[in-house]
């Protein structure tokens, strides 16, 4: 039987390795339990080999891809204190339409993480490729046109140039097959007169597939006077340089008057202002005798002065006139 002393010196016996055995124990449990299986994301960026070039691509492939990696956290942690390389993805024998799966053998050589560790998902898992035939056409340019000079005149869209009228468009062919024409950025005209000279980019908003040569125009935009027509009537016929001492009337003594011209220019003429367009010259009348009290000239045709933008059409009743040269009476 044993006793209390022999039981003691039992676990004294060799102290120093037995607690040296124990503590190695609770560490490799420890060890193995902060060693388990664990999982982890990687990014990993993608290199794409594009297709030739007379191919165009209609969606841009992702330029990265997620992979999550399954195994001993030991293992994990050394492969995310490293960045991984960028994995080449071939696309240049592809056509539109098929798809390009992301192969884990691959994937799992290219990060070095066979035995142990290994992929447990990829996303995406695939792609797939949208390509269209890259073309170029010449294409008409379109000006596109906003607001008004001002209430007198306005643009004479026939007669509008673009310089160059055409332009060379790339891009893919079903894209340019929906287009029939390239606008112009919008010009406002407001404030325009005369014949303008504008240099305006081509629009290119909602366009993003497609480039032109060259990317902007000259525009030539004429702007014209609006046309009117005026009659007045019942004007009063002036005499002008009567000779002194005399006094000088038309007969008869009202004219009227059919005005064209610019109807910027029509807006003011009047009864009140036309004579000063439309007059009997007496500077050259010679005065009566002395012995006369008057003397009668005619029949005479007004003067019509000029008025820049305006042609004036007397009334044929009212086209010739006479002129009676009277004495003033003296006092």
């Amino acid at each position: 039987m044993m006793t209390v002393a022999s039981l003691k010196a039992s676990i004294t016996k060799n102290l120093f390795t037995k607690v040296f055995s124990l503590l190695t124990a609770v560490l490799v449990v420890w060890v193995v339990r902060q060693d388990s299986i664990r999982e982890a994301d990687i990014t990993v960026p993608l290199k794409l080999l594009m297709p030739k070039e007379e191919s165009l691509l209609l969606e841009q492939p992702p330029s990265e891809i997620t992979v999550r990696l399954r195994g001993a956290w030991s293992v994990l942690s050394s492969i995310l204190q490293n960045p991984p390389k960028a994995y080449l993805v071939d696309l240049s024998a592809m056509k539109d339409g098929e798809t390009y799966s992301f192969s884990a053998e691959a994937l799992e050589e290219h990060l070095n993480v066979k035995g142990a560790t290994g992929i447990a998902s990829i996303y995406p898992p695939s792609m797939t490729l949208r390509l269209d035939k890259l073309e170029s056409r010449s294409l008409k340019v379109k000006a596109e046109i906003k607001g008004a000079p001002d209430s007198f005149s306005y643009v004479d869209y026939s007669r509008i140039e673009v310089i160059p009228s055409e332009v060379l468009v790339k891009g893919p062919a079903s894209v340019l097959a929906r287009i029939a024409e390239i606008p112009t950025r919008t010009v406002d005209v407001s404030g325009f007169s005369g014949l303008r000279e504008v240099k305006v980019p081509l629009e290119t908003q909602n366009r993003p597939a497609i480039t032109m040569y060259p990317d902007s125009v000259l525009l030539r935009i004429p702007v014209r006077e609006k046309a009117a027509v005026k009659a007045v009537v019942n004007v009063p016929m002036k005499v002008l340089s009567c000779p002194a001492g005399f006094v000088c009337t038309a007969e008869p003594p009202l004219f009227s008057v059919k005005v064209s011209g610019d109807e910027r220019v029509l807006e003011d003429l009047s009864r009140d202002n036309l004579s000063q367009y439309v007059f009997i010259d007496a500077g050259t009348m010679r005065p009566p005798a002395p012995e006369r009290y008057f003397e009668v000239f005619g029949p005479l045709e007004p003067r019509i002065q000029g008025l820049a933008g305006a042609q004036f059409e007397l009334d044929p009743q009212t086209r010739f006139f006479k002129v009676r040269l009277q004495r003033k009476e003296k006092k």
